[in-house]
């Protein structure tokens, strides 16, 4: 609950790593919050569009997956993953591997 609470917090002052954090959390349905997809994916939208290489990670894996009520765009997701990946992410390296891709 205190970790929910400080991660708002910091997701409403714009704090990219509180808002994956939060994101995550209703991705999974945590610290007492339902799951909801929608609201994991404007979350990770937000830390993406700050350039954090985690958020861009997480958004591509719904994009991929077609969650959170977007239409599975495989196009937009690799877009991501490369932009997370050039930033030394290591998820989004696996990710792109996967997909046969390179980054």
């Amino acid at each position: 609950a205190e970790a929910m609470r400080l991660y708002r917090l910091a997701a409403a002052q714009g704090d990219a790593r509180g808002q994956v954090n939060l994101g995550l959390m209703y991705a999974n349905g945590e610290g007492g919050l339902a799951q909801d997809k929608a609201e994991a994916m404007r979350l990770y939208r937000l830390a993406a569009a700050r350039g954090d290489a985690q958020g861009q990670n997480n958004l591509a894996t719904m994009y991929e997956a077609g969650a959170g009520g977007l239409t599975a765009d495989r196009t937009e997701a690799v877009r991501l993953y490369r932009l997370a990946a050039r930033q030394g992410n290591a998820n989004a390296r696996q990710n792109l591997t996967r997909l046969g891709e390179t980054w």
